[in-house]
């Protein structure tokens, strides 16, 4: 479906994306993503034990992110910023 801004302007509308096709369903989802995450610890672990705390770090991180520091300007910042230095520390292990 398309709707048009002014005579020139396209804006086009997904009418099916990949979520709204539910191709999978959120149970399966949720548990692809678990046995990933803890295979990409388990990974991380049998690499190296600081490497395994970064990752452990990461992770917390971003889950505090999405519940409380995305709605607090400053720390959303301080948040994004240390998220790429413990890339930078992870890549350097």
């Amino acid at each position: 479906m398309t709707l048009w801004i002014g005579k020139r302007t396209p804006i086009i509308l997904k009418r099916r994306g990949g979520h709204s096709q539910r191709s999978i369903g959120i149970g399966t989802a949720g548990g692809v993503s678990a046995v990933l995450g803890a295979a990409g610890l388990a990974w991380s672990y049998a690499i190296s034990t600081q490497l395994f705390a970064l990752v452990c770090l990461f992770v917390v991180l971003h889950v505090v992110y999405n519940i409380f520091l995305k709605h607090v300007a400053i720390l959303d910042v301080f948040a994004i910023a240390f998220s790429f230095i413990i890339r930078l520390l992870a890549a350097h292990r």
